[in-house]
């Protein structure tokens, strides 16, 4: 499984270890960040307090992004600027106040831009890591500052009277009022701060036809000076649809700390059920690993946070790891990281999901097409560029040799590698593809060297043929050329009609077509 070599089964007492339970100082940095010392806490406050999540050493920006930290990109970049930035300007005397009217859009092609700027990874916080920093070292308090009431110590509405076109008269600067423990500004109220959840894409509600991370609904935290005190309390979120703009509104990225890399190695990751509360993992050795490398296996009941390591010690000389003692019922999420003989951990792989169940199974993931009769034919490759094999299958919805026109076209469904459906495509009909699927090739191969699969297929367009190369995320048409005329054959009665993928200079993937196997 997953080009692992194994040479001995490791099954290890799976017992969470609590890597640190005590909050840390955090250190300032001159350009504004805070190094925040990763560590374990229960979510909420009193009877709504959680169960114990873990955080990893993260920096975060001690203030939201100000007017003039976005205008920066707004001048590198051509991004459009605040709407209430007239003429592109910043409105007078609000240089330093939080950036608002901005959507996820707009914070993302910031971060993508400071990312990419600074050389290592910005990006939104977790609710999770969000909580952890607004606490800033107190446990089971309310607000980032302890109980005392917010109206004394934040900028909020009291009453609820405040109207949104007043902005201007009740917003104030990113900096403004006391830091919390970690000598962090504004961790409640002033303005909603954007966070990410981050779902097991399995089980989460599933959105067809997203595929920007940008475009998903998410949540906010904070408060703000138009909410009432309830909505600062640490924890508390409020969901909002990510195209929306508002004057209560904005962000605070955080990066990953000095000699930290959050890239995700992949590794294969695969989990099955073995029954009896234990699941089977699985994942792949990568050429960079050494015979001295061990693994470190963690378990999470969701994604937004680090998770607890449950191999009591590193896995070594093996690929495989049997956890247990897992509720029955109960969708668990994991994650390997390498290790040196140091101790010194490597990258994290990809999550893999699974649900403890009662009896075995063998089955990983499941792609169930909509089709009324006839053939199946997957083809594998990567459309999303995680590193893990997404599925394209043909469905030759009965257009056999010597069937009649089963009234459907041959199509193309292509799956994510959790099994959910992304599109959906016409092909071919009967008197097209010459009443066989055999006629349809298809092909799922990076064409343009993004880390990204296109599709590659026969597609019909009124009543021409084409050699088309779809967008794998989306089945949009991306290229097209004419399909070859056959040389012989007119009458279609025995032609077929093959496709494959060359290197013809060694360097650049082409696409190769046959048309008539048997006559030419």
């Amino acid at each position: 499984m997953g080009g692992a070599i194994v040479k001995r089964l490791s099954v290890l007492l799976a017992v969470p270890i609590l890597l640190s339970a005590l909050p840390c100082p955090a250190q300032s940095h001159a350009d504004g960040y805070v190094l925040v010392k990763g560590g374990t806490f229960r979510r909420g406050t009193g009877g709504s307090q959680g169960a114990q999540v873990r955080v990893e050493d993260f920096e975060i920006l001690d203030h939201p992004v100000t007017n003039a930290e976005y205008k920066a990109f707004v001048a590198a970049t051509g991004h459009p600027a605040p709407l209430h930035w007239q003429g592109g300007r910043i409105p007078a005397g609000k240089d330093d106040h939080p950036v608002i009217f901005v959507n996820r859009t707009d914070v993302h092609a910031y971060l993508r831009w400071l990312s990419a700027k600074e050389g290592r990874i910005y990006r939104l916080p977790t609710s999770i890591e969000f909580e952890y920093a607004a606490r800033g070292g107190l446990t089971g308090k309310n607000y980032p500052w302890g109980d005392e009431d917010p109206e004394t110590r934040a900028n909020c509405d009291p009453d609820g009277s405040r109207r949104f076109d007043r902005w201007q008269d009740y917003l104030q600067p990113a900096r403004w009022g006391p830091k919390n423990g970690y000598g962090l500004w504004g961790m409640a109220g002033n303005v909603w701060q954007m966070t990410v959840d981050n779902h097991d894409p399995a089980t989460a509600r599933f959105k067809y036809r997203i595929t920007d991370l940008a475009e998903i609904e998410n949540a906010v935290m904070g408060g703000s000076w138009a909410r009432t005190k309830g909505y600062l309390r640490c924890g508390a979120r409020l969901g909002i649809s990510a195209g929306i703009r508002h004057p209560d509104l904005g962000f605070r990225p955080i990066r990953q700390p000095s000699g930290a890399d959050w890239t995700i190695e992949s590794r294969k990751l695969a989990a099955v059920p073995l029954g009896e509360g234990k699941v089977l993992l699985n994942w792949a050795l990568l050429g960079t690993d050494r015979r001295s490398t061990g693994f470190h296996v963690y378990r999470s009941g969701e994604r937004n946070h680090a998770g607890f390591r449950v191999s009591q010690e590193p896995v070594g000389e093996s690929t495989t790891f049997v956890d247990s003692g897992l509720k029955e019922g109960s969708r668990y999420n994991y994650y390997v990281c390498a290790v040196d003989q140091s101790g010194r951990e490597g990258r994290r792989s990809e999550w893999a999901g699974v649900a403890a169940t009662a009896a075995a199974s063998a089955t990983i993931v499941t792609f169930e097409p909509l089709y009324q009769q006839g053939a199946l034919v997957p083809i594998f490759g990567d459309l999303d560029g995680d590193g893990t094999l997404d599925c394209v299958i043909r469905l030759d919805n009965a257009n056999q040799e010597m069937s009649q026109d089963p009234g459907r076209p041959v199509q193309l469904e292509a799956f994510t590698s959790y099994g959910r459906s992304l599109w959906r495509k016409d092909l071919c009909d009967h008197d097209h593809c010459y009443g066989s699927a055999n006629n349809v090739p298809f092909n799922v191969w990076d064409m343009d060297g993004d880390g990204k699969a296109e599709v590659i297929t026969r597609l019909q367009i009124g009543d021409e043929v084409y050699v088309a190369i779809l967008d794998g995320m989306t089945g949009r048409l991306r290229h097209k050329t004419r399909w070859p005329d056959m040389v012989s054959d007119f009458a279609k009665s025995s032609t077929r009609i093959h496709q494959s993928i060359a290197y013809l200079d060694g360097k650049h993937p082409a696409v190769i077509t046959q048309t008539g196997l048997y006559e030419n």
